[in-house]
């Protein structure tokens, strides 16, 4: 990965005072999507905590008009949820910034939505608003109605926002889920073509729905608008492309060959799933390192969302983490693989 390149890093380092904060959000976002290569954030965290220490600092420091330091500080909250690492001045900063958004006269659902995604994501979101998550969701739905132009934009972020409150299983507050099929309905009867990220947002949506809260489902006819044959082969085609640069994968099916254990590759029930082995009703997830927030190794929200799930189908699950038989600086030893895949044997 170039990001990673020491030299490349090394330049960074020399330089970063003299970026801009543009220049500096522009790096930083480069290395939240440098996806499987997403190791290195756990090797380099000293590198990345500079690198956000600085993006943060020239944000707050920006002395132009009101709007364009929020600005900096939204892109910023973006590249934070997308790259997975926190540490505590992440945590005040995303919080000051939806503060500071509250305050404002740019208070709109895209604006507000932007680090509340964050904070989901990076697994904050209970430890700020855990018992006061209703009124945070009421928030949603008054910025919501307030907005005039109701866009195909604000359409996918009502979807994103349902979807995140699955997430975090906040089903107390239903208005919110009526509201996002009830925009769902109105867009199916207007006969618009719906784009690929809303369909599968929309799907992604009906499974966590159908797992964890069924009957908050609404009595629509979905297939007409999701081929879900399709859509199934879609994900399909992206899970191949990640599943293959997960080097854990070979090992994992020596171990299950070598002792005659049937398994089923890229399977599939409402998500694909790495390895079922069906005489053990048992999943094994090969979570590569892009499922983890640096640099504490927990999983990120929507993986933890996953797994939960998983189990609720009635699987058994054993989760294969991307640090088995690996040693950190911190002293952190990873689990042997064969000790996870012995536990098979128990499971039947």
């Amino acid at each position: 990965m170039k990001q990673f390149d020491p030299d490349v890093m090394d330049f960074i380092t020399k330089n970063i005072d003299s970026f801009n904060v543009k220049q500096t959000n522009s790096v930083l976002y480069l290395y939240a999507i440098n996806g499987f290569d997403a190791q290195y954030r756990f090797e380099y965290s000293n590198f990345l905590e500079r690198l956000i220490d600085k993006a943060i600092e020239k944000a707050k420091k920006q002395k132009s008009q009101y709007y364009e330091n929020i600005q900096s500080e939204l892109n910023i909250s973006r590249s934070l949820g997308s790259l997975g690492f926190r540490n505590d001045k992440i945590k005040l900063f995303l919080k000051q910034v939806v503060d500071k958004i509250q305050q404002s006269e740019n208070y709109t659902f895209h604006n507000y939505l932007t680090p509340i995604s964050a904070i989901i994501n990076l697994r904050y979101f209970n430890e700020f608003y855990g018992k006061n998550h209703v009124q945070v969701v009421k928030n949603f739905i008054q910025l919501y109605h307030k907005e005039q132009h109701k866009s195909t934009q604000l359409f996918l972020e009502l979807i994103t926002l349902a979807r995140q409150l699955t997430k975090l299983e906040i089903y107390d507050y239903p208005l919110i889920f009526e509201l996002t099929f009830n925009e769902i309905k109105e867009v199916i009867e207007s006969g618009r073509i719906l784009h690929k990220n809303e369909i599968t947002g929309i799907y992604q949506l009906l499974v966590s729905l159908r797992i964890e809260k069924p009957e908050y489902l609404p009595n629509i006819d979905f297939s007409r608008i999701i081929d879900f044959d399709l859509l199934q082969e879609t994900f399909k085609s992206s899970t191949i492309n990640m599943y293959n640069k997960h080097n854990l994968n070979n090992r994992i099916k020596k171990y299950l060959e070598d002792n005659d254990i049937k398994y089923i590759e890229e399977y599939f029930d409402d998500f694909f799933l790495d390895f079922y082995l069906p005489d053990y009703n048992t999943i094994i997830e090969n979570n590569g390192p892009y499922h983890y927030i640096a640099p504490e190794r927990i999983l990120n929200q929507t993986t933890y969302t996953k797994l939960r799930q998983i189990k609720k189908k009635g699987y058994n699950l054993i989760e294969v983490p991307f640090y088995v038989n690996m040693t950190f600086d911190d002293g952190f030893k990873g689990p042997r693989l064969e000790d996870l895949l012995d536990n098979i044997s128990n499971l039947k």
